[in-house]
């Protein structure tokens, strides 16, 4: 957790929470009452996800016949969504698109598109904000000088170059994609520290869920990152944001519920 600036300047405060890759319909249905609560609790300004709402096991490459269909992972989808409205009805709502979401968007389903959609089919998802899932600094969600999007790469240094390119000097960067919860941390290269910070809030995925034993998840959790920013701009001398981890569960120690903040492992 990083402590906020002595000398914020002139500005509003505003607080954010930000979750990550729920993959509907592979959710745990627990984790998911939990982050509800976390947002009632809360009543943040600003309530992002960072994307992977959606599954998408369908249009996957490799997608099998037993797999879900898009209709029903709208329909969990639009249930979540409402449910989220009514947690916060005064707060700002934005969807990053993820990877799986950007998977009908992809050019082999160029054609479908527009039926493909999920915005076109997700009723109560239509008063969020949303933004394509692009590596470019004009398709991030920025709140001042904390930056949030999907993520693009899972290695370290793939992170940190995203760190650097997308989010600015005493800046947070705040992204998912890894399915592995930590805390605010600095960006650093050997024995250098950069004045860059980023942290991950994990995934929602339900641990017993049955691809993942192809899959590392000894590092998977869920989280959220619950923090305050000035919004009045995204560069200052000194970080002028604060934020932490708050983890429901670290897969590798099993369900057990966590009530406050905790760095990874």
């Amino acid at each position: 957790m990083v402590d906020p600036s002595t000398n914020w300047g002139i500005g509003v405060s505003r607080r954010f929470i930000a979750f990550s890759c729920l993959h509907f319909p592979e959710h745990d249905p627990s984790a998911i009452d939990w982050l509800l609560a976390q947002i009632r609790e809360q009543q943040p300004s600003y309530v992002v996800s960072l994307g992977d709402m959606i599954d998408t096991a369908c249009l996957s490459r490799f997608s099998k016949d037993s797999v879900a269909s898009l209709a029903s992972e709208y329909a969990a989808v639009d249930q979540f969504c409402s449910a989220v409205n009514d947690a916060a009805p005064k707060a700002k709502r934005v969807w990053i698109q993820g990877n799986h979401e950007q998977r009908m968007f992809r050019a082999e389903h160029a054609a479908l598109s527009d039926i493909l959609d999920y915005r076109k089919h997700i009723r109560s998802a239509r008063s969020w904000k949303h933004i394509p899932y692009i590596y470019s600094r004009q398709h991030v969600f920025r709140l001042g000088p904390v930056t949030f999007h999907h993520g693009f790469n899972c290695s370290d240094s793939g992170i940190k170059r995203e760190v650097i390119n997308l989010g600015n000097p005493n800046g947070l960067v705040i992204s998912g994609h890894t399915h592995r919860p930590h805390d605010v941390i600095p960006v650093a290269f050997g024995s250098t520290v950069v004045p860059y910070w980023y942290s991950n809030p994990g995934t929602f995925i339900r641990p017993e869920q049955g691809y993942t034993h192809t899959l590392d998840t000894s590092r998977w959790g869920t989280g959220v990152v619950v923090g305050d920013t000035i919004t009045k701009r995204q560069v200052g001398s000194t970080p002028e944001w604060t934020a932490s981890l708050i983890t429901y569960r670290n897969h590798w120690d099993g369900p057990k519920n966590r009530s406050g903040p905790e760095a990874d492992a």
